[in-house]
Protein backbone atom coordinates (compact mmCIF):
# COMPACT_ATOMS: atom_id res chain seq x y z
CA UNK A 1 0.00 0.00 0.00
CA UNK A 2 0.80 3.32 -0.92
CA UNK A 3 1.38 6.06 1.50
CA UNK A 4 2.30 10.02 1.81
CA UNK A 5 3.06 11.33 5.21
CA UNK A 6 5.59 13.93 7.24
CA UNK A 7 8.90 12.19 8.34
CA UNK A 8 9.02 10.00 11.23
CA UNK A 9 12.11 11.85 12.29
CA UNK A 10 13.25 9.14 15.02
CA UNK A 11 12.81 5.92 12.78
CA UNK A 12 13.66 7.37 9.72
CA UNK A 13 16.52 9.54 9.66
CA UNK A 14 19.06 7.14 8.16
CA UNK A 15 16.81 5.66 5.24
CA UNK A 16 16.05 9.72 4.10
CA UNK A 17 19.76 10.47 4.89
CA UNK A 18 20.94 7.42 2.14
CA UNK A 19 18.24 8.75 -0.02
CA UNK A 20 19.48 11.90 -0.11
CA UNK A 21 23.65 11.03 -0.42
CA UNK A 22 22.41 8.63 -3.31
CA UNK A 23 20.93 11.33 -5.14
CA UNK A 24 23.88 14.04 -3.99
CA UNK A 25 21.55 16.21 -2.28
CA UNK A 26 23.02 17.67 0.69
CA UNK A 27 21.20 18.23 4.24
CA UNK A 28 22.27 19.62 6.80
CA UNK A 29 19.89 18.24 9.73
CA UNK A 30 17.23 16.10 8.85
CA UNK A 31 15.56 16.06 12.33
CA UNK A 32 14.64 19.00 11.93
CA UNK A 33 13.49 19.69 8.52
CA UNK A 34 9.93 19.32 7.50
CA UNK A 35 10.13 16.20 5.40
CA UNK A 36 7.32 14.53 3.85
CA UNK A 37 7.58 10.79 2.66
CA UNK A 38 6.21 8.21 0.16
CA UNK A 39 6.45 4.37 0.95
CA UNK A 40 5.37 1.17 -0.16
CA UNK A 41 4.82 -1.73 2.18
CA UNK A 42 6.95 0.67 4.60
CA UNK A 43 10.00 0.83 2.10
CA UNK A 44 10.33 4.80 1.47
CA UNK A 45 10.65 5.81 -2.38
CA UNK A 46 10.41 8.90 -2.30
CA UNK A 47 11.25 12.61 -0.44
CA UNK A 48 10.02 16.30 -0.85
CA UNK A 49 11.15 19.22 1.35
CA UNK A 50 9.76 22.38 1.44
CA UNK A 51 11.25 25.12 3.74
CA UNK A 52 8.99 27.66 5.21
CA UNK A 53 10.19 31.11 5.39
CA UNK A 54 8.06 34.02 6.46
CA UNK A 55 5.04 33.99 4.65
CA UNK A 56 5.83 31.27 1.63
CA UNK A 57 7.88 28.44 1.28
CA UNK A 58 11.11 27.30 -0.64
CA UNK A 59 10.78 23.46 -2.35
CA UNK A 60 14.26 22.31 -1.30
CA UNK A 61 14.11 19.09 -3.22
CA UNK A 62 11.94 16.45 -4.50
CA UNK A 63 13.34 12.76 -5.09
CA UNK A 64 11.95 9.61 -6.59
CA UNK A 65 13.39 6.73 -6.72
CA UNK A 66 14.50 5.66 -10.16
CA UNK A 67 12.50 2.44 -10.31
CA UNK A 68 9.56 4.23 -9.15
CA UNK A 69 9.11 7.49 -11.96
CA UNK A 70 6.62 7.62 -14.60
CA UNK A 71 4.16 7.10 -12.14
CA UNK A 72 2.95 10.06 -10.87
CA UNK A 73 3.72 9.69 -7.40
CA UNK A 74 6.38 13.07 -7.51
CA UNK A 75 3.21 14.95 -8.32
CA UNK A 76 1.20 13.21 -4.76
CA UNK A 77 3.98 14.11 -2.93
CA UNK A 78 4.44 17.66 -4.14
CA UNK A 79 0.70 18.11 -3.56
CA UNK A 80 0.78 16.58 0.13
CA UNK A 81 3.75 18.57 0.90
CA UNK A 82 2.05 22.01 -0.06
CA UNK A 83 -1.10 20.87 1.12
CA UNK A 84 0.46 20.95 4.35
CA UNK A 85 2.14 24.65 3.73
CA UNK A 86 -0.85 25.59 2.44
CA UNK A 87 -2.93 24.90 5.26
CA UNK A 88 -0.20 26.52 7.09
CA UNK A 89 -1.54 29.77 5.61
CA UNK A 90 1.12 29.65 2.70
CA UNK A 91 0.24 30.42 -0.92
CA UNK A 92 3.28 30.60 -2.89
CA UNK A 93 6.42 27.96 -3.17
CA UNK A 94 9.71 29.08 -4.74
CA UNK A 95 12.05 27.13 -6.56
CA UNK A 96 15.76 28.57 -7.28
CA UNK A 97 16.32 27.16 -10.64
CA UNK A 98 14.19 26.28 -13.90
CA UNK A 99 12.93 22.69 -14.14
CA UNK A 100 10.92 21.06 -16.52
CA UNK A 101 9.40 18.50 -14.47
CA UNK A 102 8.26 21.33 -11.67
CA UNK A 103 7.17 23.15 -14.79
CA UNK A 104 4.60 20.79 -15.98
CA UNK A 105 3.34 20.26 -12.18
CA UNK A 106 2.03 23.81 -11.44
CA UNK A 107 5.23 26.22 -11.13
CA UNK A 108 5.66 29.15 -13.64
CA UNK A 109 8.56 31.21 -14.60
CA UNK A 110 8.94 34.27 -12.41
CA UNK A 111 8.75 37.59 -13.88
CA UNK A 112 12.18 39.27 -12.81
CA UNK A 113 10.07 42.21 -11.51
CA UNK A 114 8.39 40.09 -9.08
CA UNK A 115 9.96 40.72 -5.13
CA UNK A 116 11.41 37.74 -5.02
CA UNK A 117 14.70 37.62 -7.26
CA UNK A 118 16.98 34.86 -6.27
CA UNK A 119 14.28 32.53 -7.40
CA UNK A 120 13.32 30.97 -11.16
CA UNK A 121 9.97 29.62 -10.44
CA UNK A 122 6.48 29.54 -8.23
CA UNK A 123 3.71 27.89 -7.74
CA UNK A 124 0.48 29.27 -6.70
CA UNK A 125 -1.01 26.87 -4.66
CA UNK A 126 -4.21 28.52 -4.93
CA UNK A 127 -4.06 28.09 -8.47
CA UNK A 128 -2.62 24.49 -7.76
CA UNK A 129 -4.76 23.27 -5.70
CA UNK A 130 -8.45 24.47 -8.04
CA UNK A 131 -7.28 22.04 -10.64
CA UNK A 132 -7.14 18.32 -10.85
CA UNK A 133 -4.36 16.33 -10.36
CA UNK A 134 -3.73 14.12 -12.32
CA UNK A 135 -3.50 10.90 -9.80
CA UNK A 136 -1.94 7.65 -10.40
CA UNK A 137 -4.97 5.06 -12.04
CA UNK A 138 -7.24 8.49 -11.98
CA UNK A 139 -10.60 7.54 -13.60
CA UNK A 140 -12.36 10.48 -15.37
CA UNK A 141 -16.29 10.55 -14.49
Amino acid sequence: MIILREMNRSKEKEIVLAILNENNIVSKDVENELIYIIADNNCIFGLCKVEKKENYGVLRYIVISRYKRGLNYGEGLLRVTFNKMFSGKIDKIYFKKEDGYLLKKGFTKINRNETYDDYSLVCNLNNLFSQKCSGVGAIEL
